[in-house]
């Protein structure tokens, strides 16, 4: 049985096969929008990019590419010509939000590092934890002030009901929403996973980085971006196709739970969607 993925959009739920791409978003009107594509990704044009810890990196290239192009699709059949984002106010809005990002989770935490070092902290794995531990904090933080945001809760039980569908189908089951309904929004290779392995994989890299300026933690995390990527990516799959070993999941765990927040129990509205998505990949 082929892996399945997806993402939650406005209003719908997109789906990733071995070879097809499907979206089921809910129009302006109310009915049920289902599109399929086919799409090859980069590895399946590379050979080459399938080999471990390169696959993680090209993977991710094409999910920020299909989930930003899905996106914009559900935005535009979700909502009606006067609401819609053009491209050039998605471009900039997503710029935005990575600068923010880069703010957050690599200069901030950076500055936080150095000072904690200046207050008389000066083993090295420590202040890498502390630093690991900040990022994680600000994170949740982040998620949970999304929960005050009406449109995100409504993103997140789509976001559980994506979960939900794709573990009925590696169940076997067929997908009914009365199966799906049975399942658990958790899932190992959820994004938001994925976030927190990166974090605690940049951690114990950085260990082993000696002391270095605010600037140079900066950049050199931007430049091993890539590596950390890769890693924390074949965790991800060791842990899915391992997950009886609890040692292996102690990188997913803080995923796990920050799941909590970024997924919801979703109505029978929302797994239909899920549902009309993943039949078109599978």
């Amino acid at each position: 049985m082929s892996a399945v993925g997806g993402q939650a959009l406005i209003e719908g739920v997109m789906m990733k096969g071995k070879k097809y791409i499907s979206r089921a978003v809910y129009s302006v009107k109310g009915n049920l929008i289902v599109d399929r594509f086919e799409f090859i990704s980069l590895s399946d044009k590379y050979r080459i990019l399938k080999l471990p810890f390169v696959r993680g990196i090209f993977n991710l290239v094409d999910m920020l590419k299909i989930g930003m192009d899905s996106l914009m699709y559900s935005i535009k059949i979700s909502m009606g010509e006067e609401e819609q984002l053009n491209k050039g106010e998605f471009s900039f809005s997503f710029v935005l939000s990575m600068i923010i990002s880069v703010g957050l989770f690599l200069v901030l935490p950076a500055i936080f590092f150095k000072y904690a070092r200046d207050f008389g902290i000066d083993n090295i794995v420590f202040l890498n934890m502390l630093e690991g531990g900040l990022k994680l904090v600000i994170f949740f933080i982040f998620l949970v002030t999304t929960l005050f945001m009406k449109d995100m809760r409504e993103l997140y039980r789509y976001h559980g009901a994506e979960h939900k569908a794709v573990h009925a189908h590696e169940a076997g089951l067929p997908l009914t929403v009365e199966n799906v309904r049975k399942f658990s929004t958790i899932h190992q290779r959820c994004g938001t996973a994925f976030i927190a392995v990166v974090i605690l994989v940049s951690v114990i890299m950085f260990s082993f980085m000696g002391y270095l300026t605010i600037l140079q933690r900066v950049l050199l995390k931007l430049l091993l971006m890539p590596v950390i990527v890769g890693v924390a990516y074949e965790l991800i799959r060791i842990s899915g196709k391992l997950g009886k070993f609890w040692f292996l999941n102690v990188f997913i765990w803080p995923g796990l739970f920050l799941q909590k927040i970024t997924t919801s129990e979703p109505t029978d509205k929302e797994i239909k969607a899920a549902i009309a998505a993943i039949k078109e990949v599978i």
